[in-house]
This record gives C-alpha cells, sequence and structure tokens, in this order.
C-alpha cells in the first residue's frame, strides 16, 4: 500500500478510535488527540512500512482527525447559532 491511500485510511480509523473514546465515560476528553495521533502513528507505518517518514506521516494523520472533529463540531454549533436553534438534545 502506498502512502498516499494509507493517510486516509489512518485518518478514518483515528476519527473512529476518536470516537470511540469519546463514547467510553471513563476515558479522559483530554487524551483523545494523542490516542488518535498515537494510532495513525502505529497503523500508516504498519500498512506501508517502519520509517520515519511513514511514522510522522501517521502522527500528522492522527491529528488530522481530531482537526476534522474539531471543524465539523464548530460547523454545526454556528448552524445552530445561525437557525436559533440552541436546544440541546439528551442522548
Amino acid at each position: 500500500m502506498t502512502l498516499a491511500e494509507a493517510i486516509p485510511l489512518a485518518t478514518t480509523a483515528s476519527l473512529g478510535l476518536g470516537a470511540l473514546a469519546k463514547s467510553w465515560p471513563k476515558f479522559p476528553n483530554a487524551y483523545i488527540p494523542t490516542l488518535a495521533a498515537v494510532a495513525g502513528a502505529l497503523l500508516v507505518p504498519a500498512l506501508c512500512g517502519w520509517h520515519a517518514l511513514n511514522v510522522v506521516s501517521g502522527f500528522v494523520a492522527g491529528l488530522g482527525a481530531t482537526g476534522i472533529h474539531q471543524g465539523v463540531k464548530g460547523a454545526a454549533d454556528d448552524v445552530k447559532r445561525r437557525t436559533g436553534n440552541t436546544e440541546i438534545t439528551k442522548k
């Protein structure tokens, strides 16, 4: 597998792992970005070979998953604010 194929896969997997960690009540939210970064740093080299570039690329892909989550969360909050729908739904 090439690096260009592994990075989107690692980003998606890190995003999913972060969502699982978020749903687990005992896992501290402050450690979710670190978990996503380490997962990416392990997944990309496992798919492409253990080279420094692959480890760093995986680390950045994991942090990219955190950025994607925050971007979507911010956009959803902005839509709620603009439409006046500030009602909080409980799970």
